[in-house]
């Protein structure tokens, strides 16, 4: 049983380890983007915008931009790696799913 568990909770921690960096990766892409040729912001930059969305309204004010398009900015890239990052959850799960439903053996007993 504590090595069911073990997997279990280390299954659920690469999980998250690999949702954080699917969020990441298309989040930052996402935003360098959209900012691409407007503002003068380094990798390094994007990256702390993208790993601390709560400063990044913050920050990005510090380029004399309209509040709303920072605030339209900030939940757009968040969206679009938090959107990522659940589509990987649902992929997972289905995948689970049909391992389950199709590779356990029939459980039922010998008909009569």
């Amino acid at each position: 049983m504590g090595a069911c568990w073990t997997v279990h909770n280390l299954g659920g921690a690469i999980g998250l380890s690999v949702a954080t960096i699917v969020y990441q990766v298309v989040a930052d892409n996402w935003l360098s983007h959209a900012v691409a040729g407007r503002l003068p912001i380094n990798s390094h930059g994007l990256e702390a915008l993208v790993s601390d969305p709560l400063s990044a309204p913050a920050r990005l004010s510090r380029y004399n931009l309209d509040p709303g398009e920072v605030g339209d900015l900030v939940r757009h890239y968040f969206m679009h790696g938090y959107n990522a990052s659940m589509w990987l959850l649902l992929l997972v799960s289905l995948l689970a799913f049909g391992a389950v439903l199709f590779g356990l053996p029939n459980r039922r007993g010998p008909s009569r």
